[in-house]
């Protein structure tokens, strides 16, 4: 049943940097078992060495739209003011996470961060600005830091477990 599908998926990424393959899972069990392939069709997105699995609608919107957030980045800048404000509007009713602060490996809540956003890649989206870009109404209380917006509000990451407070946020 997916067949037709497929084929208008590739058709449509085929001009992109996506590759669209398929594989008979019957036949070649010991890939599927390393992708933790457990029933069919399964869809995945493999970028490196993150995989991501497509839970949604088996449509071609659907797909397309879970390949085209799979190839992004899973942090994006943002250096404006003026950038913040339009990607508060484009995700007002979508949570959406900020980190602000020194962009380190060696400090443990960027660390963190940026391991979450590549595990959440699909569930949402995640930034990394200074806090000369965010609106004079939204004050941290200290640096580094993360917030997480949705619906005009903000709240401030203060826990230890990061990607627990990120998971409940999510679902």
């Amino acid at each position: 049943r997916l067949e037709p599908i497929y084929n208008q998926v590739y058709i449509h990424l085929r001009h992109t940097a996506i590759k669209v393959g398929k594989l008979d899972c019957t036949k070649y069990s010991n890939v599927a078992n390393m992708f933790g392939v457990k029933g069919f069709p399964t869809i995945k997105f493999v970028k490196g060495e993150d995989i991501y699995t497509h839970r949604g609608d088996r449509t071609k919107e659907d797909i397309i739209k879970f390949a085209l957030k799979a190839q992004t980045d899973p942090v994006n800048y943002i250096t404006s003011e003026g950038k913040f404000t339009e990607i508060a509007q484009h995700h007002h009713n979508e949570v959406f996470f900020m980190y602000i602060g020194k962009e380190s490996p060696d400090i443990i809540l960027y660390k963190k961060y940026v391991l979450t956003a590549r595990r959440q890649l699909i569930q949402s989206y995640f930034y990394v600005g200074e806090s000369r870009v965010l609106p004079p109404h939204v004050r941290m209380s200290r640096s580094p830091t993360v917030l997480v917006f949705k619906d005009n509000h903000y709240d401030e990451y203060f826990g230890k477990c990061f990607f627990y407070w990120v998971f409940l946020l999510l679902f």
